[in-house]
């Protein structure tokens, strides 16, 4: 039977004209009722319709409780968008797909084209189960192998730890941010990935509430829900994650760091890194805080499993086998981060004679001096006049000259043994650093002043 509309919505001359078509395609060994029923299930089975909001697969994916929801539904709609949005599922073809993420690699993201291809095939394999489609349709589709140029450079890119000067030199970089530099600085003191704190809500900062039997504790507690693992992780708040969080604007916001724009949470961090990465001279990605946060630990003999425990990197039954106490080793990364800006605050300037014996020259040869520029330092030196110290890096160890090559020269030849120097705290890996993000000055100058 097949049901042509309701009345009046349908008169009875349209019904009389539209039963006496379906009786002529009976005639004519047509089945109109399955072809209708065909047609129904085809309208509800095109890209657009499965993705909508609320449509059938987002519900599925409710429904299994799955975590990032926005994330996979919002890259798989923009990923896909277009063309593509209107066909029957079973329709899109392998090379449909491949042209779709191939266009997103062309833009320059290629880490947002391999989550659109991860979310594809998710989505595909359940189409299949649900009768959508016969097959995956990108089952056994991988990217191009990399040539051994892209993975010396990936090999290059990956997750590495901050050393102390770049530590020091992203936390200074955060002042003025808003939301963002206090999420850097949660993520650096915490090791917790970036997703758990910016999404962070009010209510998942416990004060003085019980950790376990009769302890009680300041924590943040992240449901299994919201970690990547899947498994509850408490983060036991230190001296400076308390500071940040009392000093942080009163908002209406149910999240701890929102945008200041939306009120919801930060978007938009590639830039904001980018920005974070101008102003520090420092080249690192997010990931790296959290590196340094585990590196931190281990140069302080920290044990590999509780230091995984205390940022949230456990393995199935280690929870069990390590209590809250235990995963204080965060409060050392703390302490030794505090310390480190407390030295910067107070090293304003120490300006002291050093013997320039004393000085290790090894990182400039003599032939990349200037010789005109010495011989005028030479003048300036014999006429009485002030110059500006040398600046080194101590390690409590070793002077290590980093400005001042040619004023060191100067002073040799006119036989002096010692030199006015600013003595900066650090090893050789600051005092690169801070040769990097003086170079990062300078061509941001050049680049404002063309």
């Amino acid at each position: 039977m097949i049901r042509i509309g309701p009345w009046p919505a349908v008169t009875l001359t349209a019904a009389r004209k539209a039963a006496n078509g379906y009786a002529g395609d009976v005639a004519r060994d047509k089945d109109p009722a399955k072809e209708k029923h065909e047609a129904r299930c085809k309208a509800k089975a095109t890209l657009g319709a499965l993705l909508a909001e609320d449509g059938e697969y987002e519900r599925n994916l409710k429904r299994h409780r799955v975590v990032n929801i926005k994330v996979i539904l919002s890259g798989l709609r923009r990923g896909l968008e277009g063309s593509l949005m209107s066909k029957d599922v079973a329709e899109i073809t392998l090379e449909n797909f491949v042209d779709a993420i191939t266009a997103i690699e062309n833009q320059g993201k290629p880490g947002t084209a391999a989550d659109v291809r991860k979310f594809v095939h998710t989505f595909l394999e359940w189409c299949r189960l649900r009768g959508f489609v016969n097959a995956n349709t990108i089952g056994g589709y991988r990217r191009e192998k990399k040539t051994r140029a892209e993975k010396v450079e990936a090999e290059a890119r990956k997750a590495r730890a901050l050393n102390d000067g770049e530590i020091v030199a992203v936390w200074k970089a955060c002042d003025g941010r808003g939301s963002f530099g206090n999420i850097v600085r949660l993520l650096l003191l915490s090791g917790a990935r970036k997703s758990e704190i910016a999404k962070l809500t009010h209510d998942r900062i416990l004060i003085n509430k019980p950790i376990r039997d009769d302890i009680l504790a300041d924590f943040i507690e992240l449901p299994p829900l919201s970690t990547k693992t899947g498994a509850l992780h408490q983060i036991p708040l230190t001296e400076p994650m308390r500071t940040i969080i009392a000093t942080l604007p009163k908002t209406t916001s149910a999240f701890v760091f929102a945008s200041e724009v939306t009120g919801k949470p930060v978007q938009g961090c590639t830039k904001l890194v980018a920005g974070l990465q101008e102003a520090s001279g420092v080249d690192f990605t997010l990931r790296d805080l959290r590196r340094t946060c585990r590196t931190l630990m281990s140069r302080f003999g920290v044990d590999t499993d509780i230091a995984k425990l205390a940022i949230g990197h456990m393995r199935k039954g280690l929870e069990k086998r390590y209590n809250f106490d235990e995963a204080w080793p965060l409060t050392k990364v703390s302490e030794h981060i505090a310390g480190l800006l407390d030295r910067a605050a107070e090293e304003v300037k120490v300006v002291r004679s050093v013997p320039i014996e004393s000085i290790c020259l090894a990182f400039q040869s003599a032939e990349h001096l200037i010789e005109d520029w010495v011989i005028e330092y030479v003048e300036r030196m014999l006429s009485g006049e002030a110059i500006e110290p040398v600046t080194i890096y101590s390690d409590g160890r070793q002077y290590r000259l980093s400005d001042g090559f040619h004023r060191v020269e100067a002073a040799r030849r006119l036989g002096r043994h010692e030199i006015e120097a600013e003595i900066r705290h650090g090893d050789r890996q600051d005092m690169d650093a801070e040769w990097c993000r003086d170079l990062t000055e300078l061509k941001r100058r050049l680049r404002e002043g063309g």
